[in-house]
């Protein structure tokens, strides 16, 4: 389907590698068999990690957390009922643990620096005010919109969605 799709764009792929698996997360092909074993040992792997983590954090033993965790996601909620967690809360809960935790005492200000820094347009690079001008006028109004919504850090709160774009975007 991938491929039909990259015809129908007049997309071509050219992939040069070094290295068995290189290429394995590009998404322009399927996995092989050898590939889907290496997922599944790299998913293994890393759930053994995450329980060695938790059971650290814990004062647990693996196998412990593993009966619990079942490699099941757990709300807030419920992983504070059965002991994973201490404590719920969004961003800015994490932040004011973080600051007590680095010695910041409650009441005394910090400030709070967000990476990556979007600051309305800076999404577009270094763009010339000119050019900004004329963004202005030919992007739709709904792009707009979406995007000084996407870039606000009001997101950040607790009980709202936290989504970054999990790219820049750039206009050339």
């Amino acid at each position: 389907a991938y491929h039909r799709l990259q015809e129908k764009m007049g997309v071509n792929t050219a992939t040069l590698k070094r290295g068995k698996f290189a290429d394995m997360y590009e998404g322009y092909r399927s996995f092989t068999d050898e590939e889907w074993e290496k997922v599944r040992y790299e998913i293994n792997e890393f759930y053994q990690s995450f329980l060695q983590k938790v059971a650290d954090g814990r004062d647990m033993d693996t196998s412990e957390v593993n009966t619990v965790a079942h490699g099941r996601i757990w709300t807030g909620r419920q992983a504070k009922d059965i002991g994973l967690v201490d404590v719920t809360g969004g961003l800015d809960v994490a932040i004011e643990l973080a600051a007590r935790a680095g010695g910041i005492d409650d009441g005394e200000s910090f400030n709070v620096k967000m990476y990556p820094s979007y600051h309305g347009w800076e999404f577009m690079g270094e763009m010339e005010t000119a050019v900004q001008s004329l963004a202005l006028k030919v992007v739709p109004e709904p792009l707009l919109e979406t995007m000084n919504a996407i870039t606000e850090q009001t997101r950040w709160k607790e009980g709202e969605m936290l989504y970054l774009m999990p790219y820049k975007l750039e206009i050339e």
